[in-house]
């Protein structure tokens, strides 16, 4: 049997990627994995995140990522497609890729972006038409599935990492998060300095805290 979780890291940021991460782990690596990662990536330091994240590399059986831009996501959601609805295809392309490179009986765990949890599993199975599969997608779901706490630790990290290279360009970024108040200074540091096009391209112009913030920017020649 096959296990696969999926998980995210950056949904609610204003600043920074989305990561969508994927793990797959065979019968016989569960049990070394549940005593490994106790705690989703939240529940560790960036350090022991950095470490865990060796091992849960080195020792998965497939490891898929998504790596979703700022500017890639302002263009779908100009387009009116729902950050839900972005999020179910890749989650959808990540595991219909493991099944063709692992076969056999799978499940797979997913930390549900939506209280609709139903709808996510339907969305899903339609898109990947294969039997022996079976899907649930849970709120808190890394909480429950040590598979999805993986998932959740490459994710974190890659997005922390991503964060950084940011950095080096355009400063103190904080989190990314509009929790965080050096965000929030970022973000309007940024919308001074920067033209539209490089402002979207590691800020999320459609959300609601960038529009408080700074304004409407629009969609450029879509609207």
């Amino acid at each position: 049997m096959i296990h696969i979780g999926v998980d995210e890291a950056g949904r609610g940021a204003v600043i920074g990627p989305l990561v969508i991460a994927l793990a797959t782990f065979k019968d016989k690596k569960l049990e070394t994995l549940s005593t490994l990662v106790t705690k989703d990536s939240k529940g560790y330091t960036r350090r022991r995140r950095e470490e865990l994240y060796e091992h849960i590399v080195a020792s998965a059986d497939y490891i898929s990522t998504r790596m979703l831009l700022p500017s890639e996501l302002n263009q779908l959601m100009c387009r009116g497609i729902s950050l839900n609805i972005i999020e179910l295809r890749i989650v959808s392309e990540l595991i219909k890729g493991a099944l063709e490179r692992t076969g056999g009986n799978a499940t797979a765990y997913i930390d549900s972006m939506t209280t609709r949890e139903i709808q996510c599993k339907t969305f899903i199975l339609s898109r990947i038409s294969r039997s022996g599969v079976k899907i649930i997608c849970e709120h808190g779901a890394d909480a429950k599935y040590p598979v999805v706490r993986a998932a959740s630790i490459i994710a974190k990290v890659i997005r922390d990492r991503a964060i950084d290279t940011l950095e080096e360009r355009y400063g103190d970024l904080g989190s990314g998060y509009p929790s965080d108040p050096r965000t929030i200074e970022a973000l309007k540091r940024l919308a001074q300095e920067l033209d539209k096009e490089e402002l979207g391209s590691i800020v999320r112009l459609k959300w609601k805290t960038v529009k408080r913030i700074i304004g409407e920017w629009g969609c450029g020649s879509e609207e």
